[in-house]
């Protein structure tokens, strides 16, 4: 098929049939706006929003029942020009508003100038540091035309502090695409979708500051955030979707250290925050919370996430891998490890009026890992409950636990601050099955699942796994043996040949390829080969040294990068040069002596390649070594040279040396050795100390040498269209739908 461009028209046919209630498109297996109730079932993509490359578009027809019908897939390739319109140019330093922003040498100086001047299409350059000013443009793009903010070739801009709101981004409107720019030192609202959609955040570094989404079908994708918000004041979150926020996609990110929690979706409104994607991302939080789907969050799926560190620094209280108190969602496919707390928590509170509950989430192939507390705690307060959650085909093991009366539980089920508790024999419609639940190698057998319970409702009960699973009817099939990961040091939680998990699996959902008689347990299902059809790119971002920061000397260089099968390697670059070999295995670091670089900006980037051969390119970090390139001071004047007690000879001969070959740092050790007795010699006799100076002249010049000579680096530069297409459909069912049988076309219909 021809790339598309564009506005792209998408639409479904579908045999009528009783019981029907909608059509939903899917980009990339993720919602593509609202759901369409009656037909004709066609909506608008905003191919020209898109990311360039391929894509896949797919309908599903739900059913009353619960059931799907899925089409086959149709594959897109996007290819968008440069612009929709205009290329307009801001330069922050040598730019003037008087000029036309047509070109490079006739840029404006402001991003007011260009906010009010943007007209749906345009691309606007920006060049350099942007203080207290935002792009908030004047007018909206369209799904066809939106308009898109820059860097210029060859540099990074950086949006500093924003307006008198500490706004950098502002966008109210629609189809407005912010990429690869820096956003520093903001609020809260630094980047604000304010009712805001179709908006695009990409290839971004955000540096102590938040994006606040009150809008839906945005996506914020491929960006580095950072620090954010106070760790000891426990405040800040570096992401909030909240006020009905709904069917934005939240995907490839890397973002650490915020001083509440890195996400937070649901906790503010009366709206609901429905059918957002949170999704191969890198999240790590050794500040405070990880990720919290809270009060109004729903059917949000979260999935092939790293969510790590949870209040690791021990500065707040332990927190979980993910705080779970909304009801709907999905949470599968994700690591939680080396968290504080619980590697998750399902609970349910009353927090100043706002009732959450945990109801009929599922939550299954997760692997948590290493948290410092319970794998899985389960709590209800206020009188709310935990219901009809699924906690399925996931591999709680190595975890702190909870201890009580000399045992450690990796499971707890809290009811201790409710009025009532659930009788005994009841999860209250909770199912927990085909778990592997071990806290270590070993401890089989001893006491897993604890209910705490206050003395009014009986007091606790605790139970080894096998008691648990006798006594509670929701409770089965759950084993107690080492999963066998390929690299726990390593942090590679693919399955060896000979794990229990393998085949050990219940179904719970169509969309996972099964390669035996059952799914595995587990976030991956083993095979002895990658599979030819993993076309899914790492998720990699530089965590050290952070953006626009100042170095010098030798530091550590490091990335995280996690892939939905594994990361085989990762590659430090600097400006788009090898930074040392290729490290193959997890924590990935290196270290860089910035002396062998140039004083000034340089480009450092990661590459985390895949079994299968994909690749995946982190945002790039820039960063300014300025390393001390004065000559060595040579201490000589005053009493030193003429007669006196000798001041500095000692120091000047140290710097010599270190600033030399080898040979200079033998003569420091041997210097040091007779230094004292030799040096009072010296500083007693003037034709010694003119002969000293005579001598030692050619290492001074051999250390100012080492010290001034340049770094060298080798740079290498580098109408309508109408498509339609029949297909035949997939039926797939959940646990609980019955069969359909159906029909169902797509079409697409692109126009520039």
């Amino acid at each position: 098929m021809s790339p598309v461009s564009g506005a792209v028209t998408l639409t479904a046919s579908v045999s009528p049939t009783i019981g029907l209630t909608g059509v939903q498109f899917k980009l990339d297996d993720y919602v593509l706006e609202a759901r369409v109730t009656v037909a004709p079932y066609q909506i608008t993509w905003s191919a020209a929003s898109a990311a360039n490359g391929s894509h896949r578009i797919t309908a599903e027809a739900q059913y009353g029942d619960g059931s799907v019908v899925v089409s086959a897939p149709l594959a897109l390739t996007v290819a968008n020009p440069e612009t929709f319109n205009r290329l307009l140019y801001v330069d922050a330093t040598g730019g003037n508003d008087a000029n036309d922003g047509l070109s490079v040498t006739s840029a404006w100086r402001t991003l007011a100038q260009a906010n009010a001047s943007v007209q749906p299409g345009d691309t606007v350059y920006l060049k350099g540091t942007f203080s207290s000013q935002s792009i908030q443009p004047a007018v909206s793009g369209t799904a066809a035309k939106p308009i898109r903010f820059t860097s210029s070739s060859g540099q990074t801009a950086v949006i500093d502090v924003g307006d008198s709101n500490g706004t950098t981004v502002w966008l109210p409107g629609a189809y407005v695409i912010v990429d690869g720019l820096t956003i520093t030192n903001g609020t809260y609202f630094s980047v604000y979708l304010d009712g805001g959609n179709h908006n695009v955040i990409r290839n971004s570094t955000l540096n102590a500051t938040a994006i606040y989404v009150t809008g839906s079908d945005n996506l914020i994708e491929r960006n580095t955030m950072t620090d954010f918000g106070s760790e000891v004041a426990n405040t800040g979150d570096s992401l909030v979707l909240v006020n009905g926020a709904s069917r934005n996609r939240i995907l490839y990110n890397t973002v650490r250290n915020a001083g509440h929690a890195l996400i937070g979706i649901g906790h503010q409104g009366a709206a609901a925050a429905a059918d957002n994607v949170v999704a191969h991302n890198v999240l790590s939080n050794p500040w405070a919370n990880v990720l919290a789907l809270l009060g109004q969050t729903r059917r949000t799926v979260v999935e092939y996430n790293q969510l790590s560190d949870g209040a690791s620094n021990g500065v707040n209280y332990p927190r979980a891998g993910i705080n779970l108190a909304s009801p709907g969602n999905v949470i599968r496919y994700n690591t939680m490890l080396n968290n504080a707390g619980p590697g998750i928590m399902v609970y349910s509170q009353n927090v100043g009026g706002l009732l959450q509950e945990a109801i009929g989430n599922q939550v299954y192939h997760n692997v948590l890992y290493g948290n410092g507390q319970e794998g899985l705690l389960i709590q209800e307060e206020d009188g709310l409950a935990v219901q009809n959650n699924l906690i399925a085909n996931n591999i709680f093991f190595r975890n702190g636990g909870f201890p009580f009366g000399g045992n450690v539980y990796t499971i707890r089920i809290d009811q201790y601050n409710n009025p009532t508790a659930w009788p005994v024999g009841s999860l209250n419609g909770n199912v927990i099955e085909n778990n592997i639940v071990l806290r270590q190698p070993g401890s089989a057998g001893e006491g897993s699942v604890i209910r705490v319970r206050n003395t009014s409702q009986g007091g606790n009960l605790d139970y080894t796994l096998g008691a648990f699973q006798a006594t509670y009817a929701g409770a089965r099939n759950n084993l107690e043996q080492d999963p066998l990961f390929v690299s726990e040091s390593g942090d590679n939680f693919h399955l060896q040949a000979g794990s229990p998990a393998i085949d050990a699996g219940v179904v719970v959902a169509a969309d996972r390829l099964s390669i035996g008689v059952a799914p595995d347990i587990g976030a991956y299902e083993y095979s002895l080969t990658v599979l030819d059809s993993d076309t899914t790119p790492p998720t990699v971002g530089i965590t050290a040294p952070t953006a626009r920061a100042t170095v010098a000397g030798t530091m550590t260089v490091a990335a995280s990068a996690i892939d939905n099968v594994g990361v085989v390697g990762l590659q430090f670059k600097l400006d788009g040069a090898n930074l040392a070999a290729a490290n193959t295995t997890p924590p990935y670091s290196v270290s860089w002596d910035t002396t062998t670089a140039a004083n000034g900006a340089h480009t450092l980037t990661a590459i985390a390649h895949d079994a299968a051969g994909n690749a995946a390119t982190s945002t790039a970090v820039i960063v300014t070594v300025s390393n001390n390139t004065s000559p060595p001071v040579i201490s000589g004047g005053g009493g030193g040279d003429r007669g006196g007690g000798g001041r500095g000879g000692g120091c000047f001969i140290a710097t010599a040396a270190f600033g030399s070959p080898a040979p200079g740092q033998f003569l420091v050790l041997a210097y040091y050795r007779v230094s004292p007795p030799l040096a009072r010699v010296i500083a007693a006799n003037e034709a010694l100390r003119a002969v000293t100076r005579g001598a030692l002249r050619p290492v001074v010049w051999g250390a100012q040498l080492a010290l001034v000579r340049p770094a060298l680096g080798l740079t290498l530069g580098a109408g309508g269209l109408t498509v339609g297409l029949l297909v035949p459909v997939l039926l797939l069912r959940s646990r609980r739908s019955r069969a359909r049988t159906a029909a169902s076309a797509m079409s697409a219909s692109a126009h520039r």
